[in-house]
């Protein structure tokens, strides 16, 4: 009986500590693959913003339809980590549309982030100068 006891202290043990360590290796398995999904929305926008300020200093003032058109190749094309959301719009990978807007000579690319919510702090944005 005292052998029994023993045996299913040390197994129940046994199954917690490899749930502990599972639950581990899910969290870590989780982190990564977010610390994955930020470095290339970031990569992405980076691409985008850069882009786009490349095109104005070339001269040229594209519209909204290029840049997006623009995206579109570099979706297509598999340059950046991206899709289109539910109304075809170019997307980050968290499904939400990118922003670009100007100010001054200071273009800037962003996503939403993780949370899909523009104007908190897990939003990606590069912003690059349109000075030559």
């Amino acid at each position: 009986m005292k052998d029994r006891v023993v045996l299913t202290v040390i197994i129940v043990g046994s199954i917690a500590a490899l749930a502990s360590i599972a639950g581990l290796v899910i969290i870590g398995i989780r982190r990564a693959r977010d610390a994955s999904l930020r470095q290339s929305t970031h990569d992405a926008v980076q691409v985008i913003s850069r882009g786009v300020a490349a095109e104005i200093r070339a001269g040229r003032s594209p519209s909204w339809t290029e840049i997006e058109g623009n995206i579109r190749k570099l979706i297509d094309a598999g340059v950046i980590n991206a899709s289109f959301d539910r109304d075809g719009q170019p997307a980050d990978v968290y499904g939400t549309p990118f922003r670009v807007s100007l100010s001054g000579s200071l273009l800037t690319a962003s996503s939403a982030g993780p949370d899909r919510i523009f104007g908190t702090d897990d939003d990606i944005e590069v912003a690059t100068s349109t000075k030559p």
